[in-house]
């Protein structure tokens, strides 16, 4: 199954690597597992307990990434548990990355893996002064349906979200990553709630992709093949594109 995306061809998702990874166009890629806490404990998770190791590793790869450096932009895709769970240190982690960047003359980007139930503003603003303003976070259908597959340690992860996408997104562009295998109902239902809180547009429209359901350690190798240059579209409705063709999303067409 292919991913349907807006504005974005897609690819099937690669194998992860542990090495920086050259992409197309003066971009390098590297994944960087922060081995943080989650908030969810999601059906199919496929991740390592927690480590005390788990952040001394993230910054050593950070750095080898530096030290191998072959293009002028340096994307850092981040996953592994939340950054938001540990804000602090996810903080002072980009503040390194940002001041190696500007040592090295290097254009940073940062790409987080979140599970969204968590964000606060002010975090939000402070990470965006660092390089990260590109979120990418799972909805796999309405309440009930996403509720069952990532049950939240504490209250309603669905709603949970929605509260981070309504009040703490502001400027950060979110990506949300959509169970492709919903029933119609479902798909008809998360859609309909989507348009009514006019999260698809304005003047920052969180992004909808359409594919199989992922682990966040699949999810991040496969965007680090396929995240290109990243467009900030406002459009007047929402829309998705399959390989470069229009399909129109709404409930009753995506039916």
């Amino acid at each position: 199954m292919t991913d349907v995306r807006l504005n974005r061809g897609l690819s099937a998702p690669p194998a992860l690597e542990d090495v920086p990874r050259e992409t197309s166009g003066a971009v390098q890629t590297c994944l960087i597992d922060l081995g943080f806490p989650c908030h969810l404990a999601c059906c199919g998770c496929d991740r390592t307990p927690e480590e005390s190791a788990g952040y001394s590793r993230a910054r050593r790869k950070m750095r080898a990434a530096f030290r191998a450096r072959r293009a002028d932009v340096l994307r850092l895709v981040f996953f592994g548990g939340d950054p938001f769970a540990l804000p602090v240190s996810f903080e002072d982690l980009l503040g390194e990355a940002a001041a190696e960047s500007q040592a090295r003359g290097i254009v940073l980007e940062g790409i987080a893996l979140s599970n969204g139930t968590n964000w606060r503003l002010d975090q939000v603003h402070r990470f965006a002064s660092l390089g990260v303003r590109d979120y990418h976070v799972a909805l796999d259908g309405p309440a009930s349906a996403h509720n069952r597959s990532r049950p939240a340690k504490h209250g309603s992860s669905f709603e949970r979200i929605l509260n981070s996408l309504r009040w703490h997104r502001d400027a950060a562009h979110v990506e949300l990553r959509i169970d492709a295998t919903l029933s119609k109902a479902d798909r008809t239902e998360l859609l309909t709630l989507l348009q009514q809180e006019e999260l698809c547009r304005g003047r920052n429209p969180v992004t909808l992709t359409f594919g199989p359901r992922r682990s966040c350690r699949q999810y991040a190798a496969w965007l680090a093949t396929a995240a290109g240059p990243r467009p900030r579209p406002a459009p007047p409705a929402l829309t998705l594109r399959l390989e470069l063709q229009h399909v129109d999303a709404s409930p009753e067409r995506l039916g």
